[in-house]
């Protein structure tokens, strides 16, 4: 529907966030058991129980601005969420959020052109979600002891890693061992391996005795004897 005039919506509760481009969102408790109501024309005006889980409000002009100091809230209440989109402006006063739209903006069907609209307040006072983007002027406050909500810690990464089975520790691994030397057979032993052809060895220096050496030659006595039988012939033939 579209809401000819200017209007505000003002939230007494709930949790507001604003994203990157500056849209504000309010979150606020909504169940069929206990609906959330909104008041058109004040505090005290008509209410009407939401009849839906997301109401979208369009304004006809751009971004406009935002301003306050809230407490923050890790948490976000789930229900209704109330969507707003190109205000005019979004200030927190004395514990209420007014936003302010201008003639032309895109409202609700069950909500009325030219009126105010009005959230109640709740056990919690309004409040900031902690991990919303930061608009220009928007931040958040520190509140009394027991008021504010504590940011929960950032899960470690080790969470959010899927779950594998347990490794089993690895296997140990043998140690080098060391090469035997080398060392050389002996020449009786070589038959035996295979892997290398035979090789005989190699003899002593001086194996010849002096014996040996006497009997390549002829003796004393046998050259006596051929000495004297060509003295014989030599006479003979004179």
């Amino acid at each position: 529907m579209l809401g000819k005039e200017p209007f505000r919506i003002v939230f007494s509760a709930g949790v507001v966030r604003f994203d990157a481009h500056g849209n504000l969102f309010v979150n606020l408790e909504h169940t069929e058991d206990s609906p959330q109501r909104v008041f058109v024309g004040g505090p005290s005006g008509q209410a009407v129980a939401a009849p839906e889980k997301r109401a979208r409000v369009h304004g006809s002009g751009g971004p406009g601005t935002s301003s306050g100091a809230f407490l923050g809230s890790a948490d976000l209440p789930r229900g209704l969420t109330v969507e707003v989109k190109n205000y005019e402006s979004a200030t927190l006063e004395g514990g209420q959020l007014i936003v302010c739209l201008g003639g032309g903006a895109t409202i609700p069907d069950w909500w009325e052109s030219g009126k105010d609209h009005h959230f109640g307040a709740s056990d919690l006072p309004l409040r900031l979600w902690v991990k919303s983007s930061m608009p220009e002027g928007v931040s958040v406050a520190d509140g009394n002891p027991g008021d504010e909500l504590v940011q929960p810690k950032p899960m470690a990464r080790a969470q959010f890693q899927p779950k594998s089975e347990k490794a089993s520790p690895a296997a140990e691994k043998p140690a080098p061992t060391t090469p035997r030397p080398v060392t050389q057979s002996a020449p009786g032993r070589d038959k035996e391996d295979k892997s290398e052809p035979y090789r005989p060895g190699r003899l002593p220096a001086g194996h010849l005795s002096s014996s040996d050496k006497g009997k390549s030659g002829l003796g004393c006595s046998t050259l006596i004897l051929v000495v004297a039988l060509a003295v014989v012939s030599l006479v003979v033939l004179l």
